[in-house]
């Protein structure tokens, strides 16, 4: 792999304003995130394939996981996402990782933020297996860096991870530092760089590419499943019966050994009910049955007696409305009209011309009858018996 100058760009950081707060230390609402605009200085070398401009290094450049330090103090925050950038400029989110900086606020104010604004340089830089990338820098630096300066700048990286680990040319990194600093990241020379680390603002693990967080992966359901097994073998069943030829064979528990050859005649203990066979869609013949009496003034619907408890019942005109409490729809009615011309009860049921209605919206607790002496062969004065199954 061709080997390319290292980034150090001067950089000046305005528009600073709060993205986002977390908790440190029991404090809540302590600022972590902030959006910021970097005004970039072009930074030549001898390379001359750089992209976009060969022999510079530009806003163009910057990317999400650099980080940049304030000239001022040492600061370093690391840049998190980025909304937009020019060769001059960058608009990013800044953020204080792990609440390094505000933890090591030696005014007590847990402020994160590095110094910054008018006259107060910082530099963008690139980190690499947790090492910052301050070597090999370019002669034509633009700006001077004290020793302080740049110990600084390695103390916070080791205070942030707590040690890396680097094989080959990949990294392993391992925060272990409390129960915030849990980081793995694989830096690669690819152009996305996965991350897995625990967010201390939202305290769950997350996983980002190239700082875009991938906190939920969906549960694929069982069909969206490939190459599932199609044999009780494969799916580590042990207790099933084994089939064999088409017959059923010696079971794999050992269990009902030389169960072949039974009809449904010969099982013992057979449900004797719908239910107990659990079909829910027949008719049954134990259905619930009531029945109350209806009396006629003159020929219409006077008064409803005889209602099981609970039950109740309004009358207009024809219409004999029921409102009933056995929780399920009225199956079945028919009518006894009494008659005392030869001392008999006639047997009458509804018809398209005195139809009975359940409303939908109370399908399970009420029923509506149309009733008279003609349609229920009753007399005058007289009354009906109407006796219903649910």
């Amino acid at each position: 792999m061709m080997a390319k100058p290292v980034l150090f760009l001067k950089a000046a950081i305005s528009g600073v304003s709060v993205a986002a707060s977390t908790t440190v230390n029991g404090s809540a609402g302590i600022p972590y995130q902030w959006n910021a605009t970097l005004s970039i200085t072009a930074q030549q070398h001898s390379d001359n394939t750089s992209v976009p401009l060969g022999n510079f290094y530009t806003g163009m450049n910057v990317a999400v996981n650099d980080w940049i330090v304030s000239g001022a103090d040492g600061g370093c925050l690391r840049i998190a996402s980025i909304s937009a950038q020019t060769s001059g400029s960058v608009t990013c989110v800044l953020e204080d990782t792990n609440n390094i900086n505000a933890l090591s606020d030696n005014t007590g104010n847990l402020n994160g933020m590095i110094q910054n604004g008018a006259g107060i340089v910082a530099y963008i830089f690139a980190v690499v297996g947790n090492v910052p990338l301050l070597s090999g820098v370019p002669v034509a630096l633009p700006g001077n860096l004290s020793p302080s300066f740049v110990s600084n700048i390695i103390s916070r990286f080791e205070s942030n991870y707590g040690g890396s680990s680097v094989i080959g040319s990949d990294t392993l990194l391992l925060g272990v530092q409390g129960n915030t600093n849990k980081r793995f990241q694989a830096n690669t020379s690819a152009t996305l760089k996965p991350e897995l680390r625990y967010n201390t603002a939202t305290s769950a693990w997350e996983y980002t590419i190239d700082g875009v967080s991938f906190t939920s992966i969906a549960t694929p359901s069982f069909a969206a499943i490939t190459g599932k097994p199609n044999s009780l073998a494969g799916y580590g069943i042990t207790d099933a019966v084994l089939v064999a030829g088409g017959a059923l064979g010696t079971p794999a528990s050992g269990n009902l050994a030389g169960c072949s050859g039974y009809s449904f005649n010969s099982l013992t203990n057979k449900p004797t009910t719908l239910a107990g066979y659990g079909i829910t869609d027949g008719a049954s013949t134990d259905a619930n049955s009531y029945s109350f009496n209806v009396v006629f003034v003159g020929n219409d619907p006077g008064s409803v007696n005889g209602l099981p408890s609970g039950w109740t019942a309004s009358i207009s005109g024809d219409y004999v409305t029921i409102t009933h409490t056995v929780g399920s729809p009225l199956q079945a009615i028919f009518y006894w009209g009494i008659s005392t011309v030869g001392a008999v009860q006639n047997y009458r049921i509804p018809s398209a011309s005195n139809a009975v209605t359940i409303p939908i919206a109370n399908l399970n607790s009420q029923f509506i009858m149309t009733l008279n002496t003609a349609i229920t062969a009753a007399d005058t004065n007289g009354s009906v018996r109407v006796v219903v199954k649910f």
